[in-house]
């Protein structure tokens, strides 16, 4: 019998170290296929939230920035969540997502961009129930005794990937990682985090400066 990856080199080689690493290594689950065992905490972890609040670390191109992330799944009859990360100062910047959209909003000049959320890779997180159907593809899952790690691509081929990084013991999402269309890797690291608590009123509202 041929294993999946010894057709393939460069996947061999990483299924050798997830082993010798003490982890195991799957990949190439069909769209339509069963999630994976090991993925189902991490879906029932993702689909308990019903808020999330805590500060990010982020590393990417433009180099590393702080801030607070506020997330809130669907309710009722919504059919998209909202998400808002709030970078600190000197970088004014918010990312929202809310009504399918994910706005880029620059605080000094007060200007909003606009952007599809099939688009990102995000779209993952927004959805009423986070599932892996015929919209999101499981790439790749990798789990040693304190982790698992879930690579993920979207059936719109230019929205790039997403990897989720769970810890466990306790279990909670520790960080992830997006993979543009244009490769750009951008990595959020979680701390102090606080989940199902109210958020503040305005954690989704965009404020404009007050003019003197």
């Amino acid at each position: 019998m041929v294993l999946w990856y010894q057709k393939r080199p460069v996947l061999r080689a990483f299924a050798v170290r997830a082993l010798l690493c003490g982890g195991f290594f799957w990949g190439g689950f069909s769209l339509k296929a069963q999630a994976p065992s090991l993925a189902v905490p991490c879906l029932s972890y993702l689909n308990g939230l019903q808020t999330l609040s805590c500060s990010f670390l982020e590393k990417g191109p433009s180099g590393t920035k702080k801030g607070v992330l506020y997330f809130q799944r669907p309710r009722g009859k919504e059919t998209c969540g909202f998400l808002r990360l709030k970078y600190s100062p000197p970088h004014e910047i918010d990312v929202l997502v809310r009504d399918h959209t994910l706005f880029y909003y620059r605080r000094q000049e007060e200007a909003l961009d606009g952007l599809n959320l099939k688009a990102s890779p995000l779209s993952f997180f927004l959805r009423p129930r986070i599932a892996f159907d015929d919209e999101v593809r499981v790439e790749s899952i990798e789990q040693t005794r304190y982790f698992t790690k879930i690579h993920l691509s979207s059936r719109h081929s230019a929205s790039g990937m997403l990897t989720l990084f769970f810890h466990h013991h306790p279990f909670f999402l520790k960080k992830w990682i997006l993979k543009d269309g244009q490769n750009n890797i951008t990595e959020l690291l979680f701390s102090e985090i606080k989940t199902n608590i109210p958020l503040p009123q305005d954690a989704f509202l965009l404020q404009k400066k007050t003019k003197p």
